[in-house]
């Protein structure tokens, strides 16, 4: 099973509803678990589930923007997660953020910019919103996904006279789904994060004539699905029967998951 970790501080509710939502997201692709936890329950490095994260394959960092960056709850775990700094703990692992702010600007990117900057001292992977800004144009909406105009990561927006009931709203909720379903699928789609995955590549070995030897390597997005790799190795040996030599030459093919 794939993991998610998303660790937010929420002073009011609404970066809590987001950080629901990423993990609602996350948690619709197949073999994925997404799990929430409290930055005040991570502000000292000797005592909170640091153990979890770090056998998460991504943790997304999720707090509201304060007077222009993350709240001080959230800073209080970025700092503690110093300890995990020194051993490179978190290192390839995919990192992502989300940020909600009472204005539609309110300085957010400051806040995702934090939070891009921990994940790259850390040596992680950080994914980007890879959704085209909504609600720019005559024809437009504010019921568009990512409405806010986002690129560096997920930004929400809510209304300073409405609880998290309904603010933010349904637009930047569904956004929220769809960030935690993007770093969901390329968890899935893509070669081990420091260690194997549900998904890999498929290395092709094969072997010929007495002291000649290669490999190709073919892409599989889904090991799950042994009938499409099996079907992959059968074309490629049939190809290369076709274009080495009419003679009919000593094969032996493996599969080794990297």
């Amino acid at each position: 099973m794939t993991t998610i970790a998303i660790v937010y501080h929420s002073g009011f509710g609404h970066t809590a509803r987001v950080a629901e939502h990423v993990a609602q997201g996350a948690g619709s692709v197949p073999g994925v678990a997404a799990k929430l936890f409290k930055a005040d329950d991570l502000t000292s490095p000797e005592q909170g589930p640091w153990a979890e994260l770090s056998s998460a394959d991504a943790i997304i960092f999720g707090a509201p923007t304060y007077m222009g960056s993350a709240s001080a709850t959230m800073k209080q775990f970025m700092d503690a997660s110093s300890k995990v700094w020194f051993t490179q703990g978190w290192k390839d692992k995919i990192a992502g953020g989300f940020t909600n702010s009472g204005s539609w600007s309110g300085d957010k990117l400051a806040t995702l910019t934090q939070f891009a900057i921990l994940a790259a001292q850390h040596g992680m992977i950080w994914a980007s919103a890879g959704m085209m800004p909504g609600n720019n144009s005559s024809k437009a909406s504010p019921e568009d996904v990512n409405r806010v105009g986002s690129y560096i990561g997920l930004m929400t927006q809510a209304n300073v006279d409405e609880g998290p009931d309904t603010a933010p709203p349904a637009s930047d909720r569904r956004t929220a789904e769809l960030y935690g379903k993007r770093i969901a699928e390329r968890l899935c789609d893509n070669a081990p994060l420091g260690r194997p995955s549900a998904t890999s590549r498929l290395l092709t070995a094969f072997r010929w004539e007495p002291g000649l030897s290669g490999h190709f390597q073919l892409p599989a997005r889904s090991l799950h699905d042994s009938r499409r790799i099996d079907d992959a190795i059968l074309r490629f040996h049939h190809a290369f029967i076709a274009f080495v030599s009419p003679r009919t030459p000593r094969i032996a093919i493996t599969r080794v998951i990297l």
